[in-house]
């Protein structure tokens, strides 16, 4: 199954992490399991830190 994530547009090896709270190449990220899901809650958090004022994108995991 393909998983998503949420990056950093500037670095995508920074990837959100799994408790949303920052952007971490070492610790686990966030999975979204569609691209619509990964847009969703990128569209719901965009105001609040650490996405807000951040240029991000949404990348398809690697298998």
């Amino acid at each position: 199954m393909d998983e998503y994530w949420i990056c950093r547009r500037d670095n995508p090896h920074f990837r959100l992490t799994e408790d949303g709270r920052d952007f971490s190449t070492t610790a686990a990220p966030m999975a979204f399991p569609s691209h619509d899901a990964a847009f969703d809650y990128m569209t719901r958090e965009n105001t609040q830190p650490p996405l807000e004022g951040v240029s991000l994108e949404i990348v398809k995991a690697d298998a």
